[in-house]
């Protein structure tokens, strides 16, 4: 490996380290490396937004991003939170598709931005390069379908406080806002305030000004149906 590709790898920082892109080949990775560029994102900032037309691939170093899926009252609600190391955008790769969710930063966030036009040059100079983003559509793929799992075996309550757990310092304590919880929690208002309120009559929660309290871990965990 020539000393400017192990340069470019170098300038993925940790992404090279850890998440699918480590697990490639060293030539992919700086063909990556070459083709993007860093982006940083305040906490709350959109990525994209749902109807956007999807024109970049992205890796995520640091931070968090919440993805969102609209519904039909209008109201977007948060499936996921992507964690460090892991790459969203794959769509970008089809001409004139538009983004069928919406991405927000949960934290600062740090992302590498590879533009889908770079990328279908590496793939015609370089036909492999495809099953990169075949392999990483796949994951997600999968990811879905046990979200989709989830959300059909749990009821609003036992997901609401599955998301407090997970969510908590070993402390107990979750810095989050009534705003953001809501948002995180993959549910529509109505069925937010009811497995809020129901949590908070049992005695598991406490809810603060910008911070929500873990009172009662064991009765949250029955809750969650973890117990």
């Amino acid at each position: 490996m020539t000393r400017s590709a192990i340069s470019l790898i170098d300038s993925l920082g940790s992404l090279a380290q850890k998440g699918p892109l480590a697990q490639e080949p060293s030539d992919f990775q700086a063909r990556m490396a070459r083709a993007g560029h860093w982006l940083t994102l305040s906490r709350g900032q959109p990525l994209y937004l749902a109807g956007d037309l999807a024109t970049s691939v992205f890796g995520l170093e640091s931070g968090g991003l919440d993805i969102a899926i609209p519904i039909e009252t209008g109201e977007e609600v948060v499936i996921h939170q992507m964690k460090p190391g892991e790459w969203i955008g794959e769509a970008a790769l089809m001409p004139d598709v538009t983004r069928p969710l919406s991405v927000w930063s949960a934290a600062e966030s740090r992302l590498f931005c590879v533009p889908a036009e770079a990328i279908r040059r590496n793939v015609a100079e370089h036909p492999g390069d495809i099953y990169f983003f075949l392999k990483f559509s796949h994951r997600n793929s999968i990811l879905m379908a046990r979200l989709t799992a989830e959300l059909l075996s749990l009821s609003p309550q036992a997901r609401f406080a599955r998301l407090l757990l997970r969510l908590a310092t070993p402390g107990g304590t979750a810095q989050v806002t009534q705003e953001e919880l809501g948002r995180k929690a993959g549910m529509s208002r109505a069925a937010f305030r009811r497995s809020c309120a129901a949590l908070i009559d049992a005695g598991a929660v406490r809810i603060d000004y910008g911070r929500v309290h873990i009172v009662d871990r064991v009765q949250l965990k029955r809750a969650a149906a973890l117990d």
